[in-house]
C-alpha cells in the first residue's frame, strides 16, 4: 500500500550538515518502498536537487529580523564598532 509521507526536517541537502544526512536517507529509502515523499524544509541552504522538496523561507531569520538581531539583507549581522581608548 503506497502512501504519500510528509516529511518536515530543517536540515536537508544541500546543506552539509551531518543532521542534513538522516532525512535525506528516510526520504530515499522511503521513496525506494514505493511511497510518495515530500519534503517540507528550509530554503536557507540553497535550491538543492530534490523536485520533491518544499522549501519555504528561513523563519529563524524573521524572528531574529522582528527582534532586531539582524540587518535586513540575508547574510549580515550587526557589526559592533570597536571601542578605542577614552579620555
Amino acid at each position: 500500500m503506497s502512501r504519500t509521507i510528509l516529511l518536515v526536517a530543517y536540515f536537508y541537502p544541500p546543506c552539509r550538515d551531518t543532521g542534513a544526512l538522516r532525512p535525506a536517507s528516510m526520504a530515499k529509502w522511503l521513496r525506494r518502498l514505493g511511497h510518495r515523499v515530500i519534503v517540507l524544509t528550509t530554503s536557507a541552504y540553497g535550491a538543492g536537487g530534490d523536485e520533491e522538496a518544499v522549501r519555504t523561507a528561513d523563519a529563524q531569520r524573521w524572528r531574529a529580523r522582528l527582534h532586531g538581531r539582524i540587518g535586513s539583507t540575508p547574510c549580515t549581522t550587526p557589526t559592533a564598532t570597536p571601542a578605542g581608548p577614552t579620555r
